[in-house]
């Protein structure tokens, strides 16, 4: 009895730990600039990612306009400095439409936020912090090397996210086709050979299509404003 006792706190110790642990990697930090008013549901995300801020019910990507009121300080300096030293392009919502509706290439977008302590070691930086070592940064190469989708990041602290992307937890990597399909990445973004597979021919297990046809016009944007 007293085996499975200590077992059961041994247990008990171990999830709280891994509760603290996911719950620090994505609290909005202000040493990173940033605070958010609404509550984050950490339950709602996998593990190896961070929930958005509570929409009271609302689900991100549907055609009512939410605000989740974000208040950014001074953390613009570091974010530049990184943004210098890597070499995915950065969009926002009115230039990643027009990439997409032009339907020249594929691309693979990141949604991420700078708070989000599991997109600063896969897009922002690796686990040291250095920038142009960013998992996204090396997968980008690899995309070049085999031609495949172009990579580019989205920042939904800085822009409205399109109607078209459903991001309920980020980082969410999706590949938007020339075809006007979108799917959705539904693995760890860190499993690099999954996300490759994905990109340049994509996997049953790993993605979810989304029954949408790109058109920034059929439905206003999930809007995260800036205070």
């Amino acid at each position: 009895l007293k085996s499975r006792e200590r077992l059961k706190q041994v247990c008990l110790a171990m999830k709280s730990f891994a509760a603290f642990t996911i719950a620090a990697a994505c609290a909005p930090s202000a040493a990173w600039g940033y605070a958010v008013t609404p509550h984050l549901d950490a339950e709602q995300a996998p593990t190896y990612a961070c929930a958005l801020p509570h929409l009271d019910g609302v689900a991100a990507g549907n055609a009512t306009q939410v605000d989740v009121h974000l208040h950014l300080h001074d953390a613009n300096a570091t974010q530049a400095s990184n943004a210098t030293q890597q070499k995915v392009l950065a969009v926002d919502g009115e230039s990643l439409m027009k990439l997409v509706e032009a339907k020249d290439t594929d691309f693979l977008i990141a949604f991420y936020a700078p708070w989000c302590g599991h997109c600063r070691t896969f897009v922002m930086g690796d686990d040291k912090g250095v920038a142009e070592m960013a998992p996204l940064e090396l997968f980008n190469d690899d995309m070049l090397k085999a031609k495949g989708p172009t990579v580019v990041k989205f920042d939904i602290t800085k822009s409205d996210i399109p109607a078209a992307f459903e991001v309920e937890f980020i980082p969410t990597v999706y590949l938007a086709k020339k075809d006007g399909s979108i799917a959705r990445f539904k693995a760890n973004p860190h499993d690099s050979s999954a996300l490759k597979a994905f990109a340049l021919g994509g996997e049953p297990a790993a993605v979810a299509v989304l029954a949408v046809k790109v058109d920034s016009a059929s439905a206003p944007a999930r809007r995260l404003r800036k205070q």
